[in-house]
């Protein structure tokens, strides 16, 4: 089933993967590789209660608060529903300044940004190999430092998200709201 290729779970387990992909970048920041040597993107993949193949279901993308990891994803999204949507997120590339393991944060500098690029893009394919995701239904999202991000990745990549939702977000300075703009009204997606 579709469960099969994240760890051969049953939908709507708690489940953490680590995805292999070419197209991620060897100047892997998120903390690891495989046996393979092949670099690795830690992440964790909600499944909706009762999954059906045939029916193509949004997915929220949630970047994490500072000071966690991937794992909140599964403690937050269920206060939303249990059913009718994947939701998928990824380990924040740098560890908290005390170094306390599972303790992660994010960075807005350019080379993270185009890591996190690669690696969300592999995430994406890998989950979209073994579930039906509704593409027009992506949704960004996430609380304190991870909402800034979240507002920052659907400005850089207004054509991937549909909307988000953005809980304590920080405006950060090279973020370019005209881009989100343009993208929104030539295709119908991009909304806040």
């Amino acid at each position: 089933g579709a469960a099969e290729g994240f760890g051969g779970k049953a939908p709507f387990e708690a489940m953490t993967h680590v995805v292999a992909r070419s197209e991620v970048s060897s100047d892997n920041r998120s903390g690891g590789t495989l046996d393979s040597g092949d670099p690795a993107v830690y992440c964790a993949l909600r499944l909706p209660r009762s999954y059906e193949p045939d029916y193509a279901y949004p997915l929220i993308v949630w970047f994490h608060d500072q000071g966690v990891d991937e794992q909140e994803l599964l403690s937050i999204l269920p206060y939303l529903s249990d059913r009718n949507y994947f939701g998928l997120s990824l380990r924040g590339p740098l560890p908290v300044r005390n170094g306390l393991p599972r303790r992660r944060r994010w960075s807005l500098a350019e080379g993270h940004l185009n890591l996190l690029d690669d690696e969300l893009a592999a995430s994406l394919q890998h989950a979209a190999e073994h579930v039906n995701i509704h593409w027009d239904r992506v949704i960004v999202a996430g609380m304190g430092q991870g909402a800034t991000l979240a507002l920052r990745m659907l400005l850089r990549r207004p054509e991937w998200f549909a909307g988000a939702a953005c809980l304590g977000a920080e405006w950060s300075t090279g973020n370019r709201f005209e881009w989100w703009g343009q993208i929104g009204r030539a295709s119908g997606r991009g909304r806040v």
